[in-house]
């Protein structure tokens, strides 16, 4: 019993380490969009497409683009409805959701019979 103990909390510290390690992933993808930003600026400077310094404006370029890309987020999930078109098809490939959207689908089908046929 003391082992079946110990393995369910190791797999409950396992399931709170991956989503700690999830989280920080997408803080680390902030960082990294910042930096590929400023290195693309930083050669579009030296290529001569754009004249001012980056270093000293940075901060405000990287806080505009970081604006950008949740205008573009809130686009994508209110406006082009991408959040649910993915989840959508991610859940038709799901063998266990196809499943239980059967029988979901059986239920009400049946239940609205019952309803029919009460109302007449």
């Amino acid at each position: 019993m003391e082992i079946r103990k110990f393995l369910s909390n190791a797999r409950a510290k396992f399931i709170e380490f991956r989503i700690y390690y999830s989280r920080s992933i997408g803080y680390v993808s902030l960082i990294n969009s910042g930096m590929i930003l400023f290195l693309t600026l930083a050669k579009l400077k030296e290529v001569g497409i754009i004249k001012w310094d980056i270093t000293d404006s940075f901060l405000l370029v990287y806080v505009v683009g970081f604006i950008g890309l949740l205008l573009f987020g809130w686009l994508e999930i209110k406006v082009f409805k991408g959040f649910q078109k993915e989840s959508d098809r991610n859940f038709a490939l799901t063998p266990s959701f196809v499943e239980m959207k059967e029988k979901l689908n059986y239920l009400y089908d049946k239940e609205k019979k019952k309803e029919e046929q009460s109302d007449n």
